[in-house]
């Protein structure tokens, strides 16, 4: 992978997916399931308005938040799948299965993605731009399923991750 630090002295030599490599003594390697509290799954509506009504939200599709569909707006009877400005999400089945995704918008989580929630220490843009640079490719190069494909959970909760102290993480 060839990482190179410039202002730090102390190193340690850690294996990061069957390879070492060393890191700042202060960060870590850790599986990603380690830093998960919660995949929350989304699921389909009863019902997808073309028109905004009062209590609806956008349903976050990934065509919608690719800008290629207009929105279609779903009642918020439960907030267990909202979805706020700057959540993390993970594309879970179909055809980009494996993409993440900052949500631009609050809205209503798709039936196709999942909500990732984070233990406390973990700045989101320093993990979003981790998770799209190192395991995005090797989770969508290992999608499983035969009709549609989605996220092999395995090779996901056991991806490596360099997990800077918090303040760096903000830093990077």
């Amino acid at each position: 992978m060839g990482y190179q630090f410039y202002k730090e002295t102390n190193f340690k030599e850690v294996t990061l997916n069957d390879e070492v490599v060393k890191i700042p003594k202060d960060w870590e390697v850790v599986k990603l399931k380690e830093v998960i509290q919660e995949l929350v799954k989304g699921k389909n509506p009863k019902e997808k308005l073309e028109e905004k009504k009062e209590g609806c939200l956008p349903y976050l599709s990934a065509e919608f938040l690719r800008g290629i569909s207009k929105p279609f707006y779903v009642k918020t009877e439960n907030n267990k799948y909202l979805v706020n400005k700057k959540d993390l999400i993970l594309i879970w089945d179909g055809s980009n299965a494996g993409e993440f995704i900052i949500s631009p918008i609050k809205g209503v989580l798709s039936s196709t993605m999942v909500k990732i929630n984070f233990k406390q220490n973990i700045f989101i843009l320093y993990i979003y731009y981790y998770l799209k640079s190192f395991v995005e490719d090797i989770l969508r190069k290992q999608t499983k399923g035969t009709g549609i494909p989605h996220v092999n959970k395995e090779t996901f909760f056991n991806s490596d991750i360099i997990l800077p102290p918090l303040e760096e993480q903000k830093a990077i």
